[in-house]
């Protein structure tokens, strides 16, 4: 078991026998949406039996929040990047909230 950390995210990830995770954004690495909506970020772990941990990051929490679950909540108009930490690696997803999207 070899384990990786990223310290700066405060993370820290045991991977067996060496094997990094390969993660992919599978919906969308980037989001436009109007003020008070939702989006949840879908990825695809590779291989999928690893047990990593996985953390979510706002740039701008008053643009937009994101859950621990990786639901993006949008607050008011401006970007964001949404960053999500998995063994130590960053992937990102950029949300813009404009008015350009209305929800009925």
């Amino acid at each position: 078991i070899d384990m990786a950390i990223d310290q700066a995210n405060g993370l820290s990830s045991y991977v067996k026998n060496g094997d990094m995770p390969e993660v992919t954004i599978t919906n969308a690495t980037s989001v436009k949406m109007g003020v008070n909506g939702t989006h949840t970020i879908q990825g695809a772990l590779e291989p999928e039996n690893l047990d990593v941990p996985v953390k979510f990051v706002s740039s701008n929490e008053a643009v937009a929040v994101v859950s621990e679950a990786g639901v993006i909540y949008s607050r008011v108009y401006g970007s964001a990047t949404i960053t999500m930490y998995v063994a130590g690696e960053a992937y990102t997803v950029s949300v813009t909230v404009s008015s350009d999207v209305q929800y009925a």
